[in-house]
């Protein structure tokens, strides 16, 4: 039986990284989601390859679980190659459940 253990760099990255996707969708969502302050852009390559959940959740929200997972596993590897902004070019279009 293979039991893996996180080394002691592994958990505050994952910890950083899921505390900036909760803080971000949660701004998103009370702040920034239906008012004049939505994103009218994609989000830059800087931020998707070194902060691929917060862009994720800052940029539509935590919406999408498909989204959220994806990112979760994968990282830079989804945003750079997989995701596609729900709300790309400033349109309003949400993730539904």
């Amino acid at each position: 039986m293979f039991v893996y253990i996180m080394s002691a760099i592994e958990i505050p990255i994952i910890l950083v990284d899921v505390l900036g996707m909760i803080g971000s969708g949660w701004y998103y969502n009370t702040y920034i989601k239906g008012s004049e302050n939505e994103h009218q852009s994609d989000p830059n390559i800087l931020m998707k390859c070194l902060f691929p959940g917060c862009t994720v959740c800052a940029h539509q929200g935590c919406d999408d679980i498909n989204d959220v997972g994806a990112v979760v596993c994968l990282g830079p590897l989804f945003t750079l190659g997989c995701w596609e902004p729900k709300n790309a070019g400033g349109s309003k279009v949400y993730a539904t459940a």
